[in-house]
C-alpha cells in the first residue's frame, strides 16, 4: 500500500510536467510570428545579449529560431516525460533549465508572474521534491522533508498577492468594489464573465472581502505542522482559483496554483502528530495504527481553524446587518488600513519564516530517526539523504523568504532569521527568477470617470452608499486600409478601412461572446491590454507590428483572426490604431439602472430569466480616439531602427526580414539541414501535431513498460512463494 505523501507527490510531479507541457506547447504555436526571425520581437535580437556563449555555439551550425524551436520540441519531449511518470530531478531540471531561456528570449511577452511562478516551481521541485534516487513517482519515497520550501512558496505567493492589495491603497480595494469592474476590465474574460458581472454589487463586496480573507489571513494554515489546518486552508485556495478560471483566462496559472496546494495535503507522518491519520505506513511498509483519541483531536483542530477564519474576518471587516434607505439587507467595509497592514506584515513575517526553519528542522530530525530496513548500510543512506534534502530545503527556504522583506522597509532594517547570509545570495541568483515578488492585481484598471457634478440626492447614489462603478476598458482597435490583391473587377479592389480582428480579445462586433482559451495564453492579445493603459512611445513593439502588416509579413498576420492577409490575398497600404472605452451590457435591474451611460442588454425585468439566457449583444463602446495615426509601407522604419526592431546592413540595407517556413533555411547555407529539419517538423500536423503525438506515444509506451513490470513482479514474488512453501 502506497502512503499517503508518496501518492500526492506522484500526482503533483506529474501535475507539474503537464503544466511545463502546457507552457511548451503555447510557446510553439505562436513562435513564428512572435518571436522569430520575421516575428513581432525577434529573439535573435536578444540572444547575444542574454546568452553569448549560446550564441557563439549557435555559428557553428544552427540559426538563432532552428535553436529556439528545437529547445522547445525538447521541452516538450522531457515534459511529455514527466506526464507520463517519469519524474526524476534532473527531468524536471532540464525542464526549467529549458523554459527559463525561452522565458528570457521572450522578454517582454514572457515578463508575466506566472512564468516566474513556474521556473520558481520547476527550481524549487529540481532541488527539493522530486527524487534522486528513484526514475519513477510510483517508488518515490515518503520522506517529505523537501515539501516546506513548495508550501512556503504557495503561502508566498497568496499572501504577498493579497498583502499589496491593501498597501496599494487602490479605493476598489479599500471599498470592496473591485469585482465591480474586474470582470469586464480583465485582460481576456471567460464566456462566464458577462454572467458574473451582472450579479448584485453586495455580492461583489462580500467575494472582494472573501478574496482578501483567503489570501491573507488563511495562507498562514498553509505552513502549519498540521495537516487538519493545511487542508483547511488549501480548500480556500483551491476553490478561489476555480472561480477564478471559471470567469477569466490567465493560462496556467490557476492549475499551477492548484498543483501546488497538493504538497499541503500531505500527512507528514514524521513529522506531525499521530492523530493526523488513522495508519502510519514506514518507509520499510510496516503499518501502525493510531490512538482512540487521534480523532477528537482532528476535530479540535478543525475548529481551531474556524475559530482562527472568524477571528480573522471579524478583525478584517466590519459586517452591517438591517435594510437601510436603499433596500441594501445587509452592507461590508474593510477595517483593515494600510498601517495596520504593514503592520501586521512587520510581526507576522519573521515569526512564519523561523516556524517554517523549525518545521523543516523537526521533520529532518524525525525523519533521520525513523526505523527503515534492518541492514546499516541502506540506514546511513537514508539518513545522508535526509540531511541533505534537509540542507537544501533550508538554503531555499532562505533564499524564498527574501522578498518578503520588500513588503515592508521596517522588515528590511530588522530582517528575519539569517537574512544576513540570505539576501546577498538572493541578489546573486535573482537573475535567474528562482525566487521571486508577487502582487497580482495591486490595483484594479478600467475604471471610468463618474458623474460630475457628484451626486447629492441619497436615490441617485451608487448601491450601498458608494458612488456607481463605471467601468471604462481601454481598448485598442487597429485598423488598415484594405486593398485587394486578386484579379477582379475595379469596383472589388477599391480601398476600405475595417478594423483587423483578433482571435481572442474584444474587438469590433460587440455581439461575439468572450472565449475560453485557457491554458494557452495569446500572448500579443495580452500585450495589446498593456498597450491600452499606456502610449505607444512606451510600446515600440506595436509599431513593430503594424510595420509587419503593412510588409505584408505571413507569420505575423497569422497571429490575428484575418485568413486573407495571412495568405496574401489582401494587403494593407495604411493602417492606425484607435482606442474606445469598452463595458460589458447590463441587465436592467435596479442596481445597473444607477450606473450612468450603460446600455441594457434586454428589457428582461427578471433577473435570474435575464443572467441564464445569452445577450444579444455582450459589449458597448464609447470614446473612441486616436492611438496610433495612420502608418505607411516605410513611414516608421527610422522609428523601428532607432528602437533597435530594425538592423540595417550591408546584404539587407531595408533591415527588415520576413520568412516563412523553409524560405529562411536558404540564408546560411551551412545550416540549411538542421533549419529544415525543424520547419518538417513544425509542418507536422502543423502546431499541435507533435505534442498530442508525443503525448500519446510516451502513455503508450509506459503504460506497457508499467504492465510489463507489474507482470515481471508478479511472477517472481510467486516463485519466491512456492519456494517459500516447499
Amino acid at each position: 500500500m502506497r502512503s499517503n505523501s508518496s501518492s500526492l507527490r506522484g500526482v503533483f510531479l506529474r501535475a507539474l510536467g503537464f503544466i511545463f507541457l502546457l507552457a511548451n506547447v503555447s510557446y510553439y504555436v505562436q513562435f513564428p510570428g512572435l518571436l522569430s526571425t520575421s516575428g513581432v520581437a525577434p529573439v535573435d535580437h536578444l540572444l547575444p545579449k542574454l546568452f553569448p556563449s549560446i550564441h557563439r555555439l549557435l555559428l557553428e551550425g544552427l540559426d538563432e529560431d532552428s535553436f529556439v524551436g528545437l529547445l522547445v520540441l525538447i521541452g516538450i519531449f522531457f515534459s511529455s516525460l514527466a506526464v507520463c511518470g517519469v519524474v526524476h530531478c534532473s527531468v524536471f531540471f532540464i525542464l526549467t533549465v529549458i523554459y527559463y531561456i525561452l522565458a528570457s528570449l521572450g522578454g517582454l511577452f514572457y515578463s508575466f508572474q506566472w512564468d516566474s511562478l513556474l521556473l520558481e516551481t520547476g527550481a524549487l521541485t529540481t532541488l527539493c521534491y522530486a527524487p534522486f534516487s528513484t526514475i519513477t513517482a510510483r517508488r518515490t519515497s515518503s520522506t517529505t522533508v523537501g515539501v516546506w520550501p513548495l508550501r512556503l512558496l504557495l503561502f508566498k505567493l497568496m499572501f504577498m498577492s493579497g498583502v499589496v492589495k491593501i498597501q496599494a491603497d487602490c479605493p476598489t480595494w479599500n471599498h470592496l468594489t473591485a469585482l465591480e469592474y474586474h470582470y469586464a476590465t480583465q485582460c481576456l474574460p471567460a464566456p462566464l464573465a458577462w454572467h458574473a458581472h451582472q450579479l448584485n454589487p453586495l455580492f461583489h463586496r462580500f467575494s472582494v472581502a472573501a478574496t482578501l480573507w483567503i489570501e491573507i489571513p488563511m495562507a498562514f494554515l498553509l505552513i502549519l505542522p498540521s495537516s487538519t489546518a493545511r487542508r483547511f486552508g488549501a480548500f480556500f485556495q483551491i476553490l478561489l482559483q476555480i472561480l477564478i478560471l471559471l470567469t477569466g483566462n490567465y493560462n496556467f496559472f490557476n492549475l499551477l496554483t492548484i498543483a501546488l496546494c497538493l504538497p499541503c495535503l500531505e500527512l507528514d507522518e514524521p513529522v506531525t502528530l499521530p492523530h493526523e491519520n488513522r495508519v502510519i505506513q514506514s518507509e520499510s511498509g510496516d503499518t501502525q495504527k493510531l490512538q482512540p483519541w487521534s480523532s477528537v483531536i482532528q476535530v479540535m483542530n478543525f475548529f481551531f481553524c474556524c475559530l482562527f477564519g472568524a477571528f480573522s474576518a471579524i478583525r478584517m471587516f466590519h459586517v452591517k446587518v438591517g435594510w437601510n434607505g436603499d433596500g441594501v439587507p445587509t452592507s461590508i467595509a474593510l477595517t483593515l488600513t494600510k498601517d495596520q497592514c504593514n503592520n501586521m506584515v512587520l510581526m507576522s513575517t519573521p515569526i512564519a519564516i523561523t516556524s517554517c526553519f523549525i518545521f523543516l528542522l523537526v521533520h529532518v530530525g524525525i525523519s533521520a530517526k525513523r526505523k527503515g530496513r534492518n541492514d546499516t548500510q541502506t540506514r546511513k543512506r537514508h539518513i545522508i539523504s535526509v540531511i541533505a534534502r534537509g540542507f537544501i530545503s533550508a538554503l531555499c527556504i532562505g533564499v524564498l523568504s527574501v522578498p518578503f522583506m520588500f513588503l515592508s522597509p521596517e522588515l528590511q532594517n530588522y530582517g528575519f532569521l539569517g537574512s544576513f547570509f540570505f539576501v546577498p545570495l538572493w541578489f546573486k541568483i535573482q537573475p535567474y527568477h528562482i525566487s521571486n515578488n508577487y502582487g497580482l492585481f495591486r490595483r484594479m484598471t478600467g475604471v471610468g470617470q463618474q458623474m460630475i457634478p457628484p451626486f447629492t440626492n441619497k436615490t441617485n447614489w451608487g448601491w450601498g452608499g458608494l458612488p456607481p462603478s463605471v467601468v471604462a476598458r481601454p481598448e485598442i482597435i487597429i485598423e488598415g486600409l484594405f486593398v485587394s490583391n486578386s484579379i477582379e473587377p475595379l469596383d472589388y479592389k477599391e480601398e476600405q478601412w475595417r478594423e483587423i480582428k483578433f482571435r481572442w480579445k474584444p474587438g469590433g462586433d460587440l455581439t461575439i461572446q468572450p472565449r475560453q482559451v485557457a491554458p494557452h495564453q495569446p500572448r500579443l492579445d495580452w500585450q495589446m491590454w498593456f498597450a491600452a493603459l499606456g502610449n505607444y512611445q512606451s510600446n515600440p513593439w506595436l509599431i513593430h507590428f503594424m510595420s509587419k502588416l503593412l510588409d505584408g509579413c505571413s507569420p505575423v498576420a497569422q497571429l490575428v483572426d484575418e485568413p486573407q492577409l495571412a495568405s496574401g490575398a489582401m494587403e494593407l497600404s495604411k493602417v492606425r490604431a484607435v482606442i474606445w472605452d469598452y463595458d460589458f451590457t447590463r441587465l436592467p435591474t435596479k442596481w445597473n439602472e444607477r450606473i450612468p451611460n450603460v446600455t441594457f442588454s434586454s428589457s428582461e425585468k427578471d433577473f435570474w430569466t435575464g443572467i441564464f439566457r445569452r445577450p444579444s449583444q455582450y459589449w458597448t463602446r464609447t470614446n473612441p480616439r486616436v492611438y496610433v495615426p495612420p502608418l505607411q509601407v516605410g513611414q516608421a522604419d527610422d522609428y523601428l531602427v532607432h528602437h533597435g526592431f530594425i538592423r540595417r546592413t550591408s546584404q539587407n540595407p531595408s533591415g527588415k526580414q520576413c520568412y516563412k517556413g523553409n524560405d529562411r533555411c536558404f540564408r546560411h547555407n551551412e545550416r540549411s539541414i538542421f533549419c529544415e529539419l525543424i520547419e518538417k517538423a513544425r509542418e507536422f500536423k502543423a502546431e499541435v501535431g507533435i505534442p498530442i503525438f508525443t503525448v500519446i506515444f510516451m502513455n503508450a509506451f509506459f503504460f506497457i513498460t508499467a504492465r510489463m513490470n507489474r507482470h515481471i513482479q508478479s511472477h517472481v514474488s510467486n516463485e519466491l512463494t512456492a519456494k517459500k512453501i516447499n
